[in-house]
């Protein structure tokens, strides 16, 4: 009863309290990350190997099958699936629920590093990744131009690339279509033949002649010389001079039995829009980036790129998943704000006084708002789940509210002065008003803390239910006792 007289009977200082939790929950809902879903790391970790031109059976042999024996010794390993293509391998590693993953993928690559000596000379180095949701690109642009592909792609990876890259809470910017430089050796079988040569003395010369090799240091008196043999090229037709030995004695140029093309890769993959043939951008966010303010800093950048890049290259925008997430976001926060609305109509409808609903009507966002200060403090960010969970809560915070509301004006119209009621009236139905409340939170902790994956995705759901609830206990015993006093009235 005490403390609820303070409250009562200062209302500067009831009032700074509701601005302190409305203030710090505005601060908070400015700092917390906007996205569709919550960010969940799931406990998979995939290593794929890339062996050119290889078949499927060596690719299982030769690689996946050491890598899933090397893996398999780690602990906590739940299941191992594997898939070995053509040219590519993929390990499947599932770890079990409680470990972290971010742990589990360091222990992935110590495994995979260790056996690298006995992988095929011709395998690429294993890539190691985590099942993130968050590794999807949140937005594709398309660069083309009425110019070689060869030449838009040196400004995609060189300007645009590089400046996208620079934006905060950008992870990566990857580029799809490209075809870079490629110095190609075509040899002709028929002269090698003619020389009796084969393949691999081709393939000696270019490997043992084509590369720069440290020779030392030579001291002299207090200084030091280092010193280095270049040998590596820097133009094709210094590939062509490259000296073959023949078996009858002396030595061909390269360019004899194989012609030397400065050319492209081979197209592998191709990116195209609206029917023509494009590079194509993909960037993705951080876990921890904001999906929408990443979005906005890319349109800024990609102004800045408009008076930078030549006129005759367009640089579109293909796909941006931040305005669906935005989108969402806002209709979500609009039907509460709309259920808010109702709320206060209808209980305008049933109570017929208006002092009392602009009480419960002050109740109710000022709970909303100051959940935000709990969200923000466990790591929550602005989704489907979270403000769904706001949603739901609303009835929990108006009922508080009407049952101190209504026992309030009870004892008014029975003629007790209004301060004495606002303080009787909350201690009597203080008990009831707090049964009810921690029902609710009985109901919706044990949801928050479900085991498995649907766990990890209702565990933001259920405590935001809480933390609303307990922010409507706070604001049921002190602004609206505060409120009651000075606005309930007895009827005439």
């Amino acid at each position: 009863m005490g403390l609820l007289r303070i409250f009562v009977r200062r209302p500067v200082l009831t009032t700074m309290l509701l601005m302190a939790f409305i203030v710090l929950g505005v601060f908070s809902y400015n700092r917390m990350i906007i996205e569709l879903f919550p960010n969940i790391e799931f406990p998979f970790v995939v290593v794929t190997t890339v062996y050119p031109g290889a078949s499927p059976q060596e690719v299982e042999s030769q690689v996946t099958k050491r890598i899933e024996d090397a893996v398999s010794t780690i602990a906590n390993v739940k299941s191992l699936q594997s898939s070995s293509m053509e040219n590519i391998s993929q390990v499947f590693i599932e770890f079990e629920l409680e470990t972290d993953v971010d742990l589990d993928a360091i222990d992935v690559k110590d495994k995979v590093d260790a056996i690298q000596a006995e992988m095929p000379e011709n395998a690429e180095e294993p890539i190691i990744m985590k099942f993130d949701f968050s590794s999807f690109p949140m937005m594709e642009i398309a660069v083309s131009a009425p110019r070689p592909l060869e030449e838009v792609y040196q400004v995609a990876d060189k300007v645009i690339k590089e400046r996208l890259s620079r934006i905060n809470g950008v992870a990566s910017v990857d580029l799809t279509g490209k075809r870079e430089r490629e110095i190609r050796v075509e040899v002709d079988p028929e002269r090698l033949r003619a020389y009796s040569l084969s393949l691999y003395d081709v393939m000696g010369v270019l490997a043992g002649e084509n590369l720069n090799i440290p020779a030392g240091h030579i001291t002299r008196g207090p200084g030091e010389i280092t010193l280095r043999m270049v040998g590596e090229v820097s133009s094709p037709d210094e590939l062509g001079d490259l000296r073959l030995p023949i078996r009858s004695g002396g030595s061909i140029p390269l360019s004899e039995v194989a012609d030397i093309l400065d050319t492209t890769e081979e197209l592998r993959e191709s990116s195209t829009y609206n029917g023509q043939p494009v590079i194509g951008l993909s960037i993705n966010k951080r876990s921890d980036g904001n999906t929408v303010l990443v979005a906005r800093e890319v349109y800024k950048a990609l102004d800045e790129l408009a008076r930078i890049i030549d006129p005759d290259i367009e640089v579109e925008i293909t796909s941006n998943s931040a305005t669906f997430t935005e989108e969402s976001v806002a209709g979500v926060l609009q039907n509460i704000l709309i259920g808010i609305m109702l709320t206060a109509i209808l209980l305008l409808v049933f109570l017929h006084d208006w002092r009392q609903t602009i009480v419960a009507a002050i109740a109710m966002p000022a709970s909303v708002v100051a959940t935000f200060l709990l969200m923000e403090g466990s790591g929550f960010s602005l989704n489907v789940m979270t403000l769904m969970a706001l949603g739901i809560s609303i009835g929990t915070l108006v009922t508080n509210s009407i049952v101190v509301i209504e026992n309030i004006s009870r004892l008014v119209h029975d003629g007790m002065d209004p301060h004495e009621a606002a303080v009787r009236g909350t201690g009597e139905v203080g008990v009831a008003v707090m049964a009810s409340t921690l029902t609710n939170i009985v109901v919706f902790t044990p949801i928050a803390f479900m085991s498995g994956i649907i766990g990890r995705f209702f565990i933001q759901f259920g405590l935001t239910v809480v933390y609303a609830t307990i922010f409507s206990i706070v604001v049921s015993f002190t602004i609206v006792p505060m409120l009651a006093a000075r606005l309930v009235r007895p009827k005439p």
